[in-house]
């Protein structure tokens, strides 16, 4: 409950502050990734803005490993007395489908608000033959398996993404994973790939390097 307040607190609120849960405990936000993902980013923006409202203490716990599967089954074994939230990602809803021993896990949560929206986008680098959509698709067909096409982990959702269009299109590229948005966008950038698939998120800011062509909602 005192999430949920927090997340749909008004200005007004801050003038007498949501008394805490407990002074002597901290409520953990648990982030399935490392500092400086946007995940992490996301989790301590809430706990900064959730400062204004209350005198509860919060902390970041970061559970990285396995696709987010670590943090999942750290989530899960918590007992639900409230002090412990999740950053919850769209990640999240394609583990299961992708490793056919996890369960689905989406249907144990109690969820509190949406706090970002963030589409997948594809992008290419500024002054790139791919000017545009027709552009890209162009030369995939007649350079078919020649693109190479940037996201991170095989079975996250850009990967998934990637190769549904593939599907579509009728033409397969390169696919090459990297460990995070920070260095796609800089192979992006530097030339070294042609295409990623990653969060608008990752690439807002960098207009002047980087050139958007679709945008999946």
């Amino acid at each position: 409950a005192l999430a949920l307040t927090l997340l749909c607190a008004v200005p007004a609120f801050a003038q007498e502050k949501i008394p805490p849960l407990s002074r002597d405990r901290t409520i953990a936000v648990v982030s399935g990734s490392g500092p400086g993902s946007s995940i992490d980013a996301m989790v301590r923006t809430f706990i900064e803005i959730a400062g204004r409202y209350t005198d509860q203490k919060f902390v970041v716990d970061n559970k990285t490993g396995g696709s987010g599967i670590v943090a999942t089954n750290h989530v899960l074994r918590q007992p639900a007395d409230g002090y412990t939230l999740f950053g919850l990602t769209r990640s999240y809803t394609i583990n299961f489908h992708t490793q056919p021993d996890m369960p689905n896990p989406l249907t144990k949560y109690h969820y509190v608000g949406l706090t970002m929206e963030s589409p997948v986008t594809i992008f290419t680098y500024k002054g790139s033959p791919y000017r545009d959509v027709k552009a890209l698709i162009a030369d995939g067909n007649a350079n078919p398996g020649e693109q190479s096409w940037g996201a991170t982990f095989v079975g996250s959702v850009e990967w998934l993404i990637t190769n549904s269009i593939w599907q579509k299109l009728g033409y397969k590229g390169k696919y090459v994973a990297f460990k995070d948005g920070a260095s796609l966008n800089t192979a992006v950038m530097g030339k070294h790939i042609s295409i990623g698939v990653g969060d608008m998120s990752d690439i807002l800011g960098k207009e002047d390097l980087i050139t958007p062509l679709v945008i999946a909602s």
